[in-house]
């Protein structure tokens, strides 16, 4: 996008980016400003505390929600916001790093860490890795009985609990 709209700002330019007004590509996603639209595929940090609000009011008695990310996902904006979202709303955020290598037995480590009661719901971060294995952490949230949230209704499809994010 950055390369076309610096050849020419009169010929319209349609670009699917992650965040096209950090780009510089757009003033903001309502009025683009210019001669680039398009759609962006990151919605926000914002949409990580709609995922918890709507976990939230399908599980109410939650308590303690565990974050599945790769690790450094923690001190990373998306961990910091989530830990304000959470005790904001009275929620303590837990930390259920993923290290690589990324395979199954990763996500059942982190799914037996939990198994002990740390934590009584579940937001799967967006992340390649838990992409690449949405089925197994469908299958090993519904064996450990946890309410899980995910970015994609494909996660839904491969049996996840709900999901709020981009339709692609």
């Amino acid at each position: 996008g950055k390369a076309f709209q610096a050849e020419t700002r009169t010929v319209p330019i349609v670009a699917i980016t992650a965040d096209p007004v950090a780009m510089g590509l757009a003033t903001s996603l309502a009025r683009s400003g210019g001669n680039v639209t398009g759609v962006s595929i990151d919605p926000g940090l914002e949409i990580l505390g709609k995922r918890i609000q709507l976990l939230r009011e399908l599980v109410p008695s939650a308590r303690r929600l565990g974050y599945l990310a790769r690790e450094g996902s923690w001190e990373q904006p998306d961990g910091l916001y989530l830990r304000e979202i959470c005790a904001r709303i009275g929620l303590t955020l837990v930390n259920t790093a993923i290290s690589a290598p990324f395979d199954e037995a990763a996500y059942r480590n982190a799914f037996a860490a939990m198994a002990g009661g740390s934590v009584d719901s579940l937001c799967i971060a967006a992340q390649a890795e838990n992409t690449v294995h949405q089925r197994l952490i469908a299958q090993l949230a519904l064996q450990a009985r946890l309410a899980t949230v995910f970015d994609s209704a494909d996660n839904v499809e491969a049996g996840g609990l709900m999901s709020y994010g981009i339709d692609f």
